[in-house]
């Protein structure tokens, strides 16, 4: 639970999210762009039994239990774990179009070969854990133990 919005895991095999809460900024997943009030299914992923979540304020992290992650909604603080391209033609984002991702993506870049066991997300960071190491990325004000801003790419 965050501020913004509400994800919960239900014990079904599969496509086992629902999601309330407002959907501006890619927040529930598709083009909901309204404020949802009942607990609804994310169905853009209909073949992956979710074991976790984790919600930062525009943003949510999904582990599969297969241990991938997978991340959607405002990547504004490079928080989802890969670069959103811009359209066609635009140099960069403007004031009213945000980097978002709308659809659930699968997190990669050092995590291609890593079975994930954990997910955090905050504000402007995100956070997943192996048995043996720990992933961060987005902007770092400290909170990520590490100095400068951290901004992975696939």
């Amino acid at each position: 639970m965050s501020k913004l919005h509400t994800v919960v895991v239900t014990s079904e095999k599969s496509a086992n999210l629902r999601l309330c809460g407002f959907g501006g900024g890619g927040r529930l997943g598709g083009s909901i762009q309204h404020t949802q009030y009942d607990l609804k299914p994310l169905p853009q992923l209909p073949e992956v039994t979710i074991v976790a979540v984790a919600v930062g304020q525009d943003h949510t992290l999904a582990l599969s239990e297969g241990g991938e992650v997978y991340s959607w909604g405002l990547n504004r603080f490079s928080q989802l774990g890969y670069v959103i391209e811009k359209e066609p033609g635009k140099e960069s984002f403007g004031r009213k179009d945000e980097p978002i991702q709308s659809v659930p993506r699968k997190v990669q870049g050092g995590l291609k070969k890593e079975f994930v066991v954990g997910v955090a997300a905050s504000k402007s960071a995100s956070a997943c854990w192996t048995r043996m190491e720990l992933f961060t990325w987005g902007t770092n004000g400290g909170q990520l133990g590490r100095i400068g801003v951290i901004m992975w790419s696939t």
